[in-house]
């Protein structure tokens, strides 16, 4: 096996840009994971949770791939970034944050090529917020250094495959911030690791054990010795299972440690403490609790000890598609975010930070995107967009039958 190669700047986008119910409490529920999950309407015990108010509409001139929270003027307030696609190749709108929930179109930066992947990072270490884009035709990633001021200078590195998503983590042991990219057709992943100084140097291809979609793969210590595991969901025969990876602390990935069945038709996947503990929970929202089953469900998988998880299963509004969690009613405990497949509605599934997920709110739009992220603040703001939607939706929080 030849030795990671460390991949040149090439200076083709070389410039400097400026601003202008069953009963339902999942944590005393210890289901073994390769039986069926028992699944639940809500807990109805679980306060009510936010509702989403009529979206504010914002152009982006094309069909978003991506969006990544990042300060993009140094102002300490987290800001968007989004890829959109063009002929020709893209490019990356800015979107500047009131920290009240107001949006405001600040830059376009062209990328040559059509990108497929968008994430955020303080890759040099100077305290500012760089972007990451992943690109195709040929395989690259533009990295936009900030300069502070809403200034960035940008250069892009050549890749061996194409990502269709990154991630932002330490993989290995230094302080320097990596990235985990998955190829695209969800077959492999590959890191991407940092030095410091805004350079990536490619890392060792690990295939997956399934065909994973780019919202169906996270990093979690899932055997909590300090080196980050990939939780991968996917589809094997009629199941649909989380496979876990275990890190090797170097940047690689070694072997399958673990296999938990968790329904069928795998979603999307999501690492976030869900229990207010100190483990690394998970949720997994698949289509069903079983093979035949019509309901989509969201799998909640609480870390109690290393590779030791407890499950129960929450009916959530379908057709299922990207999904975040976010403290959106500012009373600690995060909820569950999820944009329907179909661009048809965003929905928001009240969390009790227990494990537990009360009834889902829902808000119904034309013309949505299956992405959605949440822009933190004062006044969280949802936000959906995708590859078949021209539009930037920004949902303000309402009082629930106000």
């Amino acid at each position: 096996m030849s030795a990671p190669r460390p991949v040149p700047r090439v200076l083709g986008l070389a410039l400097l840009f400026g601003f202008g119910g069953l009963v339902a409490c999942a944590p005393t529920i210890r289901t073994p994971l390769k039986q069926a999950l028992p699944s639940v309407t809500g807990d109805n015990a679980v306060a009510a949770g936010p509702c989403l108010g009529e979206p504010a509409r914002l152009d982006l001139g094309g069909p978003a791939v991506g969006g990544a929270l990042a300060d993009l003027d140094g102002n300490g307030v987290a800001d968007l970034a989004v890829a959109v696609t063009g002929p020709g190749g893209g490019s990356a709108v800015f979107f500047l944050h009131d920290g009240q929930g107001g949006l405001k179109q600040s830059m376009r930066v062209p990328i040559p090529q059509t990108p497929t992947a968008i994430a955020a990072g303080d890759f040099n270490a100077d305290g500012l917020d760089d972007l990451v884009i992943a690109a195709d035709d040929p395989p690259a990633l533009h990295v936009l250094l900030a300069r502070g001021r809403g200034e960035f200078i940008a250069g892009a590195t050549p890749l061996r495959a194409t990502p269709s998503a990154l991630w932002v983590a330490k993989l290995d042991r230094n302080d320097s911030l990596d990235l985990l990219a998955l190829e695209a057709g969800g077959k492999a992943v590959r890191s991407l690791l940092g030095d410091g100084r805004g350079e990536l140097t490619e890392g060792k291809r690990r295939g997956l054990p399934a065909t994973t979609l780019p919202a169906a793969l996270t990093l979690v210590d899932a055997d909590r010795d300090g080196v980050l595991d990939l939780a991968v969901l996917g589809d094997s025969r009629r199941e649909a299972a989380v496979q876990f990876i275990r890190g090797d602390g170097r940047g690689a990935f070694d072997k399958v440690v673990q296999k938990r069945v968790v329904g069928s038709g795998a979603r999307a996947l999501l690492g976030a403490q869900v229990a207010g503990d100190e483990g690394h929970d998970l949720v997994a929202l698949v289509d069903g609790a079983g093979p035949g089953s019509g309901s989509p469900v969201a799998a909640v998988l609480v870390n109690h000890a290393p590779l030791e998880y407890s499950a129960v299963g929450y009916f959530v509004p379908g057709p299922l598609g990207d999904a975040t969690v976010a403290d959106l009613d500012l009373d600690g405990d995060l909820d569950l975010v999820t944009a329907a497949a179909d661009g048809g509605a965003v929905h928001v599934v009240p969390g009790d930070g227990r494990g537990g997920f009360g009834p889902a709110q829902s808000r119904r739009a034309a013309g949505l995107g299956a992405s959605v992220v949440v822009l933190p603040g004062s006044r969280p703001t949802v936000l959906s967009f995708g590859s078949t939607s021209q539009q930037l939706h920004a949902f303000g929080l309402a009082r629930c039958g106000g």
